[in-house]
């Protein structure tokens, strides 16, 4: 994971630095699309390392009382399904209304509240 946010830094900096570039030098940059396509690969990377993940550890849902082997994994393969599924569609709202990347946004958003509140149990 920590290969993943090291990497992650230095590239939204080199994005960031275009971005800011292109619509200095009086381009019409679409930040929404940049920035939904950016974080769908950043759920998508996030979501396919947290199956493994070793159990218990820094990455995926805490609670008070530590999950057993199998809970865990069934918690952490369920996030990483929706964190992929969740990337998948803010990718594809690149391509549709703004509207579009609200709902994938809200979708994962949801997705998160309810494995957390089902971890719970």
């Amino acid at each position: 994971m920590e290969r993943i946010l090291y990497g992650i830094v230095p590239t939204l900096n080199l994005i960031l630095y275009v971005i800011t570039i292109q619509f200095n030098l009086g381009n019409a940059v679409d930040i929404r699309r940049i920035v939904m396509l950016v974080i769908g690969l950043v759920f998508i990377a996030v979501g396919n390392y947290l199956p493994t993940a070793p159990v218990n550890s820094k990455i995926g849902f805490h609670a008070r009382a530590k999950l057993e082997e199998q809970d865990w994994l069934r918690v952490t393969r369920r996030l990483a399904y929706i964190l992929v599924v969740g990337g998948l569609l803010c990718i594809g709202s690149v391509f549709l209304a703004p509207l579009a990347s609200l709902i994938a946004i809200g979708f994962v958003i949801i997705g998160v509240i309810v494995v957390r509140l089902v971890s719970l149990r």
